[in-house]
């Protein structure tokens, strides 16, 4: 099928635009408590490993658990309409989070949330595979991943900012008299999702294609979850390899970020204000550096065909980081730290930045939406879920001070990275061989009976 036949470059542009802001919208909305932990502490008075439920269980229960219905709805129905359910949803009930009393009032919104975003990844993925050509796919997907590496970053320097404005807010608006200023936060971080609706409702869905690029009929997109995991089965190797290698290095990542701005306050007492403006932009610019510099390489190394493909990228940015996560929580002096934690996050956004593409290399088009439900029922158990209480029980029920968090933030990370680097490496070359055999059959089977157009909504 000619490049000609998909969507035209300004109009992809506007799509993948407009899926940038949501991604964008969606990584500050799930942050936002990272942020804010003495803040929330203070008001419910409760510990490090309570803090951390809201932070990634609440969140990744429903988030996780939502993924495999939805993955099956984005490859029947409507993704257009999918990502704005969801993103109605999960604004709506940021607002709520602001709006909670209790720390089960928190819980239940944060759920919520995961509710609304779990529809996001899985339904953008698909569709922007089937809005660009296979040779560049891997740099569209890096790019909308650039949204999500920023996002991660600037919302630390939002809220930073809202923690001011809040205050200031309460005493000036009646409607915010009897709120906290992080409660403000939340409120305030909801609206931007809800005026989005509007442009996602402008999105067009578009035919559904093969993994080389050829249209399929709809009815070959309707596969069931039986065939993907029967897929799964026969190919056990590269499964394991590339969701275990995602699993333990989301595992670090949202580990990081979740305790990374309470490290600096208790270890330099800083204060969360000034905080929030240099870890906001140190975590900005290292991720969009990273995912950026993932866009530039990723289809390289899978069109030349070097030994393990796009996969060779995460396992060689496992491994350089296991270093920085051994030292920036121990170093003594402040600037350092944060040089070794720039580099740390770096290297995991460069590594994160090439999931979609891996993850829609391993299956048929059929499949693609079951795939990432599945990638992020594991990855979010193990990074939302696990990640940030992992380190506050070690913090809490081990060392039983909040002084050792540092000690906490070493065993979490630097062990998982080196994980998350030896089963990529295993995988390299069964996950390359996957690739091009689906490759192969899909463009034989396309010459043989080419599927006729289907109409886009």
């Amino acid at each position: 099928m000619s490049s000609a036949q998909y969507p035209k470059l300004s109009y992809t542009s506007y799509v993948l635009g407009v899926l940038m802001v949501l991604f964008f919208l969606s990584t500050m909305d799930r942050q936002i408590p990272n942020f804010l932990v003495g803040p929330i502490r203070h008001s419910f008075d409760i510990s490090d490993t309570k803090m951390s439920l809201i932070q990634g269980s609440s969140f990744a229960i429903l988030f996780s658990i939502l993924g495999l219905p939805l993955g099956w709805l984005v490859d029947r129905v409507s993704r257009r309409n999918i990502i704005c359910c969801g993103l109605a949803v999960w604004s709506l009930m940021t607002v709520y989070c602001g709006l909670a009393s209790d720390f089960w009032h928190l819980f239940i919104g944060r759920m919520g949330v995961g509710i609304g975003e779990a529809a996001l990844a899985p339904a953008v993925y698909s569709l922007i595979a089937d809005y660009v050509e296979p040779r560049k796919r891997g740099r569209a997907l890096s790019i909308y991943f650039l949204a999500g590496s920023l996002s991660s970053g600037l919302s630390l320097v939002f809220i930073g900012y809202l923690l001011g404005l809040g205050g200031k807010l309460a005493q000036s608006l009646p409607l915010f008299h009897d709120r906290e200023p992080w409660q403000i936060g939340f409120i305030i971080a909801g609206v931007p999702g809800l005026i989005a609706v509007p442009f996602v409702l402008l999105i067009r869905e578009v035919p559904r294609r093969a993994n080389s690029g050829g249209l399929v009929e709809q009815t070959d997109s309707k596969s069931r979850f039986q065939e993907f995991f029967r897929h799964m089965g026969a190919n056990r190797r590269v499964f394991i390899s590339v969701y275990g290698s995602f699993v333990f290095l989301q595992f670090g990542l949202m580990a990081a970020y979740a305790w990374a701005p309470s490290f600096y306050v208790r270890k330099f007492g800083m204060a969360p204000g000034s905080l929030g403006f240099i870890l906001g932009f140190l975590l900005a610019g290292v991720g969009f550096s990273g995912t950026a510099l993932g866009g530039l390489i990723t289809d390289r190394f899978a069109a030349r065909n070097r030994r393990g493909g796009r996969l060779l990228i995460p396992c060689l940015a496992c491994a350089a980081i296991v270093i920085p996560h051994l030292l920036w929580p121990m170093v003594s002096n402040r600037v350092l730290s944060f040089v070794l934690f720039g580099l740390a996050m770096g290297g995991t956004s460069l590594a994160y930045s090439t999931a979609p593409a891996i993850v829609q290399d391993i299956v048929p088009n059929r499949m693609r939406g079951k795939a990432v439900a599945v990638y992020m029922l594991l990855t979010g158990l193990s990074g939302y879920a696990l990640g940030p209480t992992a380190v506050a029980m070690l913090t809490d029920h081990v060392f039983k001070s909040d002084a050792a968090l540092p000690y906490s933030l070493i065993i979490c990370l630097a062990p998982a990275a080196l994980i998350a680097s030896i089963l990529a490496w295993v995988g390299l070359r069964p996950y390359l061989n996957l690739r091009m055999n689906l490759i192969g059959s899909l463009t034989a089977s396309e010459s043989a009976n080419e599927p006729q157009r289907i109409s886009a909504t």
